[in-house]
């Protein structure tokens, strides 16, 4: 699930900071897949692309930070109970 927010926000600022361009999704792409490209960039171009990093970055920070708190809230409402006699549950039951 991060790993999703992760990529759409980075494709959506991505395609925002450049108005639209087409080239957006492809610059993703190619930056994701290593830094070469990204050193190749123009320096404006660099900074956009790290800014929108840093979107993608908190958004997906975002998601992981709410799947903790949520799974702590419902772990704590989780009631222990206590096992019944192995023997009752075999089937060897009291006579």
């Amino acid at each position: 699930m991060s790993a999703t927010a992760f990529n759409q926000t980075l494709r959506r600022s991505l395609a925002a900071a450049l108005d639209g361009d087409k080239d957006a999704a492809a610059i993703a792409d190619r930056v994701r897949a290593g830094l070469s490209y990204f050193r190749s960039l123009d320096p404006t171009m660099q900074e956009i692309v790290k800014e929108c990093y840093g979107k993608a970055t908190r958004a997906s920070m975002l998601v992981s930070v709410g799947l903790v708190v949520w799974s702590a809230v419902f772990a704590w409402f989780i009631q222990e109970q206590p096992l019944e006699d192995r023997n009752v549950v075999n089937g060897e039951g009291e006579e």
